[in-house]
């Protein structure tokens, strides 16, 4: 087989070519799909995490000026804003890797299309981007810790 794209090559099958189309169909609204849930994740979010923290800020505010005054409340919401913000991060990432994932998806299926590109390559490809990040484990681990420790110190501010 020569360098020439197997797409246009007529050795390869209609039947074979006509399901790599399918599966590069399949991907692309996979992927798209993808970015979209984590789009519509972050709106959902942003708005439950902003009317809660105000409304849990405002009944806080209301209750008494020595417990306005205890530091363990005050690290203890500092603690949870921190995790609210590495949350906010963790969308966000996970929504622009998506994004970025899909562009590279469609971007490497274009070539494919245009026989520049071999139908194994366009998988090995996908793979390589589609890897899981470290970092999104990390901030998602470290927002989890703010929520942990905000609840240690605003227990030890109750008792």
């Amino acid at each position: 087989m020569s360098e020439q794209n197997e797409y246009c090559n007529s050795s390869v099958p209609r039947e074979i070519i006509q399901e790599n189309v399918n599966f590069i169909n399949r991907r692309w609204k996979e992927l798209y799909d993808i970015e979209v849930k984590y789009g519509d994740e972050a709106m959902k979010y942003l708005f439950y995490v902003n009317a809660g923290g105000s409304a849990t800020v405002l009944a806080f505010m209301g209750t008494s000026p020595e417990i306005r005054a205890l530091c363990s409340i005050k690290l203890s919401l500092i603690l949870f804003a921190i995790g609210v913000i590495l949350d906010g991060v963790l969308i966000v990432f996970q929504l622009h890797r998506a994004g970025n994932i899909f562009d590279q998806w469609r971007h490497n299926a274009n070539l494919y299309f245009q026989h520049q590109k071999q139908y194994n390559e366009l998988l090995s490809g996908d793979d390589a981007i589609s890897d899981r990040s470290k970092i999104a484990f990390i901030v998602g681990y470290l927002a989890f810790g703010c929520f942990v420790l905000g609840l240690i110190f605003g227990g030890f501010a109750l008792f």
